[in-house]
């Protein structure tokens, strides 16, 4: 069952799917007092992304103060978004995971007229496989649906391919296909310029 507001999204099973035994998994919108966690998650999911392709991938994921405190007054921010949503997963109070979405209406840059973009999702590494993931991504599609928003859209680094694998077996399929061109690089003198 998956429900909005401040209510629970559901519960993982006695079991997941590495057959192990697991707590129940809620899932529900982020507070204020979840901030802290969200942002540590980020920073990791930035460190990943930055290893996968440091020149495309802004290093956001250091772990200094300054770093963090930027992070968190971020997520803090969305809070108080109307547009922007929050989610939290918990196992035995922990924090588990998280997921960022935004409402998106009239996006001309993405061709979009209206939708659900995940930004981010995030569970992690020692519950991977339990259904977290599965948990985060149905709290965003309840949403989406719940608000009217005909598409539920994201992006996944190209060398992520368990993601990938992750999202199509939910029924996403690949529209659009984002290419970086390092203009610093050895053989970027090719790319014709103006005179």
């Amino acid at each position: 069952m998956f429900t909005l507001g401040q209510r629970i999204f559901g519960t993982g099973g006695p079991t997941g799917s590495r057959g192990k035994r697991v707590s129940a998994i809620q899932v529900r919108r982020a507070q204020p007092h979840d901030v802290p966690d969200v942002a540590k998650f980020a920073a990791e999911l930035y460190t990943l992304h930055h290893g996968w392709d440091p020149v495309r991938f802004w290093d956001l994921g250091a772990m200094s103060a300054s770093r963090q405190a930027g992070r968190e007054k971020f997520f803090l921010s969305l809070l108080d978004d109307p547009t922007a949503l929050l989610w939290i997963a918990k196992q035995d109070q922990r924090a588990v995971g998280y997921a960022f979405a935004g409402l998106e209406s009239h996006d001309y840059e993405n061709l979009l007229e209206e939708a659900l973009w995940v930004h981010d999702l995030y569970v992690v590494p020692e519950v991977r496989g339990l259904g977290v993931a599965d948990q985060l991504l149905a709290a965003a599609a309840a949403h989406g649906r719940e608000v009217g928003c005909p598409l539920l859209v994201l992006t996944v680094a190209e060398a992520n391919t368990r993601a990938q694998s992750f999202f199509a077996r939910h029924g996403a399929r690949v529209t659009m296909r984002e290419m970086t061109l390092d203009l610093r690089a050895a053989g970027a003198e090719d790319v014709p310029r103006t005179t």
